[in-house]
């Protein structure tokens, strides 16, 4: 039988299944999935105007899709400015569903902003 290594010294690479046309699997806090079976109750939203400041306006307007648990928009911690994204988490993964099955962008006080399912945090190495 064979050897695993090649003439070069290395060993293959494992086959991630994007050669299959199939969606890789990411590592997230030591759990593999791939991200089509991921759901979440909570959005990112990207491109948020600076003159957005009032946390209550950003929660009001999601509000007309489902029910908010919580939301936040993020700020430098040493200048307090906001940082042009935020985060929404509603009651129920199907809101995020019905939300994003209308596109990805959409218009937020005056401006279009990316709204798209949040990821957890990568562990970094």
């Amino acid at each position: 039988m064979g050897s695993m290594a090649r003439n070069d010294g290395t060993r293959p690479r494992e086959n991630d299944g994007a050669s299959a046309g199939l969606k890789p699997k990411k590592l997230y806090h030591g759990a593999l999935f791939s991200l089509t079976d991921f759901k979440t109750k909570k959005i990112f939203v990207g491109g948020i105007r600076s003159t957005l400041t009032e946390a209550d306006e950003f929660k009001n307007f999601f509000s007309k899709y489902g029910k908010v648990e919580n939301h936040q928009i993020i700020r430098d911690h040493s200048t307090n400015r906001a940082c042009g994204f935020g985060f929404i988490i509603f009651d129920s993964e199907e809101v995020v569903d019905d939300l994003l099955s209308e596109g990805n962008m959409i218009d937020l006080a005056g401006s279009k902003v990316e709204i798209k399912t949040a990821e957890p945090k990568k562990v970094s190495n």
